[in-house]
Parts: C-alpha cells; structure tokens; sequence
C-alpha cells in the first residue's frame, strides 16, 4: 500500500465528532469535497510510493492553512503556486506555511522535500 493510501485512509476514517471538553474544538476540513479533491491530489502527487520518510510534526493546524487544505503548513496559496495544484480556496497566505515554504525552497523545493519529508 502506498504511503499516499494510508495517508488518506487515516485521514478521512477520523471521526468528526468526537466527544470534547467544554471550550475544546477542532477543525474537521476533511467534509468539504474540494479539500478532499486537493488533499488527494497532492497525496497522490508526493507520496505515491513506499519511501521512508522523516515526520515533522508541529502544533495545531492553522485556520488559513491546513485548516482549509487538509495538507500541514500548506495554504491555498502555496500549493497553488509551489505544488502546481490549482484550488478554489482563498488565497491567503499562512505565515507558518509561508516560513514552511521557505524552508522548502531552501532544501531543495517541493519534490526533493516531500520525498524525504512528511508534516
């Protein structure tokens, strides 16, 4: 099984109304048809294979970025601009995706990154 399958099948098995504490709340994108559309496109286009891969992980998912996406430290507008994966969200810019793309860039781009990376 591809790591892109396992990545989808995790993400879109998680339930969306779990039980919280009072003042607790989540961000579920994983309804919304495009953010699915978008999520599946870029899984597909990165993580199409069985390569071992190092996992950064980082705090909550911002409301600009994967929030909407689905896809960690990614706004609409980088992975519009950067990944080639046209979207129909907001093109605001995250600043954590936006530093995240930077480190990107810096590593190589996005197909060397995302072959040796996963968020």
């Amino acid at each position: 099984m591809t790591f892109s399958k396992q990545i989808l099948d995790f993400y879109f098995s998680l339930p969306k109304d779990t039980p919280l504490p009072n003042g607790v709340n989540t961000i579920y994108p994983f309804d919304n048809t495009e953010t699915r559309r978008v999520m599946q496109t870029f899984f597909d286009k990165y993580y199409d294979d069985v390569r071992p891969r190092t996992y950064l992980v980082g705090i909550n998912p911002g409301r600009l970025g994967s929030g909407i996406t689905g896809i960690g430290f990614a706004d609409a507008y980088h992975l519009e601009n950067y990944c080639d994966i046209p979207n129909s969200f907001d093109k605001r810019v995250e600043i954590s995706a936006a530093f995240m793309f930077e480190v990107i860039e810096a590593y190589g781009g996005v197909e060397k990154f995302y072959k040796d990376f996963f968020f």
